[in-house]
């Protein structure tokens, strides 16, 4: 391309970096859920701006009640890592999987047969999805694709200590503040409401999410 004109060099693609086109992040899946029968499990590295910040997240939804949970946050998910993420999330006395049935994933090879072989052990079948078959996973990545574009498109993270502040704002809001469609318009933790009284807003990270109750 070095002797090409500027319209055969842009046929080529060949531009220089700053005069391509930007990718479209609504589609860029670095958040990856995966639902089981009562929760879906997701990954998520986070490249943002000028934050440079590649934090895994590992998010589990009950298909059931719509409830999420964090797995774990780590810079380096290896193997070692998503095996203690499968032991807490299946302990017999606190595992927020102890009655799960299933647990749908997708082909990522983080998804270990060592990951599975806990998953199975206590007593929950692992079901790995067909190859580029989002939409039979599509409660959890339709949750990721409400994280991004509601909060993390909008922020510039710098290390892992905000990433986690940002799912724990989101997740509070998630549960405790927005109704939810496929449960009837209901909040999952539903708290005591007000028939009268002055209408407040209660915000969160900085405005992006709103909520407002008496």
């Amino acid at each position: 391309c070095h002797f090409a004109t500027p319209r055969s060099r842009r046929s080529a693609g060949c531009l220089p970096r700053f005069a391509r086109s930007a990718p479209d992040r609504r589609h860029d899946h670095r958040l990856l859920l995966h639902p089981g029968v009562g929760a879906p499990c997701g990954h998520s590295p986070s490249r943002y701006a000028l934050g440079a910040v590649s934090p895994s997240a590992r998010l589990f939804i009950n298909l059931q009640t719509r409830r999420v949970v964090v797995g774990g946050i780590t810079d380096h998910p290896r193997e070692t890592w998503m095996q203690q993420v499968a032991r807490n999330m299946t302990d017999a006395f606190d595992g927020p999987l102890g009655d799960a049935r299933y647990l749908i994933h997708d082909r990522d090879r983080k998804f270990t047969r060592s990951f599975d072989h806990i998953l199975a052990s206590a007593g929950i079948e692992p079901i790995k999805l067909p190859v580029r078959s989002p939409n039979l996973n599509a409660y959890a990545e339709r949750w990721v694709l409400s994280l991004k574009s509601e909060a993390l498109d909008h922020l510039i993270l710098l290390n892992e200590r905000q990433v986690r502040r940002v799912l724990n704002e989101y997740l509070a809001h998630y549960h405790s503040e927005r109704a939810h469609q496929g449960l009837g318009g209901e909040i999952i933790d539903q708290g005591e409401m007000l028939a009268n009284g002055e209408i407040v807003r209660r915000k969160r990270l900085g405005g992006l999410l709103s909520h407002y109750h008496r």
